[in-house]
Formats: structure tokens, C-alpha cells, sequence
């Protein structure tokens, strides 16, 4: 079992390369009806769906956490658990983290590396609430990371 320990506050610059994604060669994860826990207590739940190669969930109290099947090769990235395609596991500061699916990630193959990162103070995220969750997916990882 590999289990990510606590990422350290990001510097995240969109100067950076981009990472070229495509339909052919990178997996499309799908977010349904899902929840987030932290240490076995129910964080925040969201029904809907959507997706993209790289899918997000924030919490005003512990960040964002971002995850694809490939890192960018200029942040720091953390390799998560996958089970049965329809749960993250993963430890951030001392607490342990599961974002569960109502359907599989992905359809007719299985997730082999799931990479997270953590930003701590994302900034600019749109209409950002003050309690519960978000959930969100992206082409591109410089569409979610903000410019320091």
C-alpha cells in the first residue's frame, strides 16, 4: 500500500511547461455522486458528474487536492491509492483522507498510478463557499494552478 504523508505548501507557477494531454494516451476520470471523509467522518458530499484528466476536490478548511494518472513534471506530486476504481485513499497533515465514487473513475480499464498534489491556498477559485466542498475537473493543469 503507498500512502502520500503530508505535502509541504506549493510555490505553484504557470511559467512552467505545459502537459499535453490527449484522448489517446491519457485517461478521462469521471466524478459521480461522491463524498469526501476525513479520518471516517463524512466531510462534505456532492451529487452530480463530471470530468476531465486532471479532477479536484476543495475543502475551505484543508485546500485542494488535485489528482491525475500522470504528474506534472514541475510540482511536487504524491502517488495516492486506488481501490477497486471507486476510492482515493491518502494521508495530508496527520489525517486520513477517502473521496469516494458512486461509479468507477473510469470505464473498461483499471487505474495502475493515481498522483496527488496538495495547494493549500489556491487562489482564484470562483464562488469558493465558506463550509462544505467543491469538486471540479480540467484538461490542463494550468487551468486550476494559480499564478504566484
Amino acid at each position: 500500500m503507498c500512502v502520500a504523508a503530508s505535502a509541504p505548501q506549493q510555490d505553484v507557477r504557470l511559467d512552467n511547461p505545459a502537459v499535453a494531454f490527449s484522448p489517446g494516451s491519457d485517461i478521462t476520470l469521471r466524478i459521480k455522486d461522491n463524498r469526501v471523509e476525513v479520518d471516517g467522518q463524512v466531510l462534505f458530499r456532492i451529487s452530480g458528474e463530471t470530468g476531465g484528466f486532471i479532477i479536484w476536490f476543495y475543502s475551505p478548511k484543508y485546500g485542494r487536492f488535485m489528482f491525475s494518472t500522470r504528474p506534472h513534471p514541475k510540482y511536487e506530486f504524491q502517488e495516492v491509492d486506488v481501490i477497486d476504481n471507486e476510492k482515493i485513499i491518502f494521508r495530508s497533515d496527520g489525517k486520513q483522507f477517502a473521496w469516494i465514487f458512486e461509479t468507477p473513475l473510469v470505464d473498461k480499464t483499471t487505474i495502475a498510478h493515481l498522483w496527488m498534489m496538495h495547494d493549500q491556498h489556491p487562489e482564484p477559485l470562483k464562488d469558493r463557499k465558506q463550509d462544505g466542498g467543491q469538486i471540479g475537473a480540467a484538461t490542463h493543469y494550468e487551468y486550476l494552478l494559480p499564478n504566484h
